[in-house]
């Protein structure tokens, strides 16, 4: 058997955001940005060629500043006004959960 266990704060200046202006769609930098969480994950080999396994991540990805762009894709669909401090970051996901065997 083994396991991980990791925590982890990461802090962006200038976070790149995919960003639509008239109809294009493209990467711009953004303001500030913060992610924080926690990971962590068991393996074992009950028998011979049994492998079990899960893994569970927590993780909060916020905006730390005003973001002044406009189309901003959100999800899915998008929005014609400013990303604004304390939205959650596109495509980070809160929970993670996943086991296999």
């Amino acid at each position: 058997m083994n396991y991980d266990f990791d925590v982890f704060d990461v802090e962006w200046k200038d976070i790149q955001l995919i960003a639509a202006v008239n109809g294009l769609y493209g990467a711009t930098n953004g303001g500030k940005a913060r992610s924080r969480g926690v990971e962590g994950g068991v393996n074992y080999e009950p028998a011979r060629g049994l492998y079990l396994s899960a893994n569970v991540a927590y993780t909060a990805a916020r905006l730390t500043q005003d973001t002044a762009l406009i189309g901003i894709i959100r999800g899915i669909g998008s929005r014609s006004s400013c990303w604004a401090r304390r939205d959650k970051l596109c495509r980070a996901t809160r929970w993670l959960i996943c086991a296999r065997a």
